[in-house]
């Protein structure tokens, strides 16, 4: 009888090492077939292993470039020029200008394509790029339908090696965390504008609130948090191994206050807590006024 490798544990194990350095490998060799990159860094993990391997694989022929607007926040950009200053890669920041884009700021769902549309035609029309084939951290585990962000980079030409490679969430954690980067176990935390809800229109001053509040969660120790804008709402997630600290009164008071020197009336906690897309929820809300507690 012949076995599976994922009928015995250990041999589960092996086959996923093997699957593993065999991603590697093919990273490494699209790599070199490129020749030279300018990696699209934001402060992540993913782009940063891309841009670690690059360098490891390239040397001067990788570089890093990263998109500066209101939707970036400081603690990604922070994050973005600490990677590149442990690699000792080149970061090129270039401001971009999606708020000037209507299609951008009217929000009706296909935002990202609008986003992606304004960094990758301006990285490459960029001198300093020119001739560098541009690549994003896209990984395999991605969802690859209707993905607005995903579209824009194709008719871009912009390539996802992590992605082609076949290399997972799990593997370039691991990976990272082999090579010491800095962000390795670095919770995601895509551009502020995705916590805007569909409909509801993308401005400075909405994306302004946004960072603030999440800055108050990121001092009170939180790692996985979101303060997404609903209309005029404010609704506070936090990832489900923190909903245990609802109770706290102090990060709570910060918010709340917070909130109403920004204009804000109205603060929501989300009882569901954070769930990645794709991750099931309960089919109706489960809000709670973040200041009082009574169930909405």
């Amino acid at each position: 009888m012949i076995h599976s490798p994922k009928d015995e544990p250990d041999a589960a194990i092996d086959f996923e090492a093997r699957a593993d350095l065999e991603a590697r490998a093919r990273l490494i060799e699209l790599l070199e077939e490129f020749g030279q990159v300018a990696v699209a860094l934001s402060g992540g993990v993913d782009s940063a292993l891309l841009l670690a391997v690059a360098r490891a694989a390239l040397g001067d022929g990788a570089v890093g470039a990263t998109g500066v607007s209101p939707s970036l926040s400081t603690d990604e950009l922070m994050s973005a020029r600490t990677v590149a200053l442990a690699l000792g890669v080149p970061l090129l920041e270039i401001a971009t200008h999606e708020l000037e884009r209507p299609e951008y700021v009217a929000n009706a769902g296909d935002r990202c394509f609008h986003c992606k549309t304004e960094l990758y035609g301006l990285l490459a029309g960029h001198p300093q790029l020119r001739g560098r084939v541009l690549v994003d951290g896209t990984h395999a585990e991605d969802p690859s339908g209707d993905r607005p962000g995903m579209r824009a980079a194709s008719e871009q030409g912009v390539r996802s090696p992590l992605r082609e490679a076949g290399l997972g969430k799990r593997a370039i954690r691991a990976w990272a965390r082999e090579l010491g980067l800095p962000n390795w176990s670095r919770p995601a935390r895509p551009c502020l504008a995705s916590r805007v809800g569909i409909g509801t229109e993308v401005t400075t001053g909405r994306l302004e609130t946004i960072a603030a509040l999440e800055t108050i969660l990121a001092e009170e120790a939180f790692r996985v948090f979101r303060a997404r804008i609903d209309g005029e709402l404010v609704v506070i997630q936090l990832g489900r191994a923190e909903l245990s600290r609802l109770p706290e009164p102090r990060w709570r008071t910060r918010i709340v206050e917070r909130a109403r020197a920004l204009g804000i009336s109205r603060v929501l906690f989300d009882e569901d807590g954070y769930r990645a897309p794709g991750e099931p929820r309960s089919l109706a809300r489960r809000w709670v006024e973040l200041e009082t507690g009574e169930r909405v």
